[in-house]
């Protein structure tokens, strides 16, 4: 019941492709619900915390394959930290590939193995379809719950200014800085002000990124360091009317095209373009399903675990509110 018999459990997995056993054993224990190739990022922690005796510490005695209910009972026990700050290995890390730190917008989880450098260390499952050693930056990440892994002493939640060696406040990215706004919201707003060539809406602090920020605090006539803070905050609301201007745009490439009006369901089973459009979204999201404008028992199927996922009636039909849904951030 430590960090390393958690990760060594981990380390074991990657390689491991889908469909798997992780989803089998997932699917034995909480029904059919899960019974095709689901996203599987959150079993595999259930998992590994499991088999290496960390199921109280890291799970609660409960399994999860869905991110924001297991990042919000870290917080109902009060080990959730909001940022980066203190982050270390043997955390249990969030992210949101939309850059916010909204718990209910949490699209993935991971296993930290170290931090060095500016940069977080995970093993994931579920990520490209496989489980895979990644590096990730403050950019992604919503927050982390710290186990209370018994091994050495009860472990506590970090300090409220704990050091970590990732250095930066929230999602601002690069080493050293003191950023105070996500990075793809930063590259969405240099882009809408005219920057060229257009930045990659990536939400990676890169050199390009950078230079962007550069170019856009030169035109808001304020120092040129390439840092988001709170001088170009107050600056960018003060051009855009007091009111954040594109600070709160629409997730890029995941507003919900309008709902067709119908619902899809069967039996019958029916073929429709509006189908076809919700199916190539599903396999976009990583799901395996055919797109083919046929709504039958396995888009059904589908359906029925992507609402188990978000925590939505599991009736298998994509009424309105699936469809919605259906276009936030992917979980990869």
């Amino acid at each position: 019941m430590s960090v390393s018999t958690m990760i060594s459990r981990a380390e074991k997995d990657i390689g491991l492709r889908e469909p798997n056993y992780i989803q089998e054993w997932y699917e034995d224990r909480n029904g059919a619900a899960y019974d095709y190739n689901f996203p599987w990022c959150n079993a595999g922690i259930t998992r590994w915390s499991f088999d290496s005796g960390n199921y109280e510490a890291v799970c609660f005695g409960r399994d999860f394959a869905y991110t924001v209910g297991h990042a919000a009972r870290f917080r109902a026990k009060g080990r959730w930290t909001r940022d980066v700050r203190g982050i270390r290995r043997g955390d249990i890390v969030f992210f949101d590939w939309g850059g916010s730190d909204d718990l209910a917008r949490i699209d993935h989880v991971g296993l930290v193995t170290s931090v060095k450098g500016g940069y977080v260390y995970t093993i994931e499952a579920n990520t490209a379809d496989m489980c895979k050693r990644r590096v990730r930056t403050a950019s992604t990440i919503a927050g982390y719950g710290r186990p209370a892994y018994t091994s050495g002493g009860k472990v506590t939640p970090p300090p409220k200014h704990a050091s970590s060696g990732l250095s930066g406040y929230g999602h601002g990215g690069g080493k050293g800085m003191t950023s105070v706004r996500g990075t793809r919201s930063q590259q969405r707003i240099v882009n809408a002000a005219g920057y060229s060539p257009k930045l990659v809406e990536d939400g990676v602090m890169g050199p390009k990124t950078v230079a962007g920020v550069k170019w856009y605090q030169g035109e808001l006539g304020i120092k040129q360091d390439g840092d988001w803070g709170p001088n170009t905050e107050a600056a960018h609301k003060k051009r855009a009317g007091g009111k954040g201007g594109s600070s709160t745009p629409s997730r890029p490439g995941t507003r919900a095209p309008d709902w067709p009006g119908r619902m899809l369901t069967q039996p019958p089973v029916r073929k429709s373009s509006e189908c076809r459009t919700w199916q190539a979204r599903m396999r976009e999201r990583g799901w395996s399903i055919a797109v083919d404008s046929w709504y039958g028992p396995k888009s059904e199927r589908v359906c029925r675990q992507f609402q188990a996922e978000k925590g939505l009636k599991k009736d298998g039909i994509v009424g309105p509110k699936t469809w919605r849904a259906s276009w936030t951030a992917p979980i990869t």
